[in-house]
């Protein structure tokens, strides 16, 4: 009984250590205001007020509709440092269609994406970028 008890306990124990940071519903909210319809990868979302989810493992950012719920997740593959900046987001403008290209928050590095099929296309079609920022606050 008590090698079964120790056992348990142990295996119980592990498993918190191994599972618990995972369980960690989210690291980091932020909410922006985007003015305009914009396209991630290939997604259009309509413009409106967004939470910017940075889960606890980091791996994924889910930016949240407020307005329908409804949720993307975006892998940033590129890390940068921010420095001391304002915590924004950033997006590539080619006339009327905007493309997001970064995510900065308070406490985690600087992220870009990587751009989609559409954004390349009107890039080799000679379109003249700018930039374009919304700035976030904290939640």
């Amino acid at each position: 009984m008590k090698t079964q008890l120790r056992n348990f306990l142990m295996g119980a124990g592990l498993t918190v250590l191994v599972w618990g940071p995972l369980l960690k519903a989210e690291d980091s909210l932020a909410v922006a205001k985007i003015p305009f319809d914009f396209q991630v990868n290939q997604t259009s979302l309509p413009a409106g007020t967004y939470t910017v989810i940075m889960d606890s493992n980091i791996v994924t950012i889910r930016l949240r509709n407020e307005s329908t719920g409804k949720s993307i997740l975006v892998m940033a593959p590129g890390r940068e440092d921010p420095g001391k900046s304002e915590p924004r987001l950033t997006f590539h403008h080619y006339g009327d269609h905007y493309f997001l290209s970064g995510i900065y928050t308070y406490s985690n590095p600087g992220y870009t994406l990587r751009k989609g099929s559409l954004e390349r296309e009107m890039e080799r079609g000679g379109a003249a970028v700018a930039m374009a920022y919304v700035p976030m606050e904290n939640r």
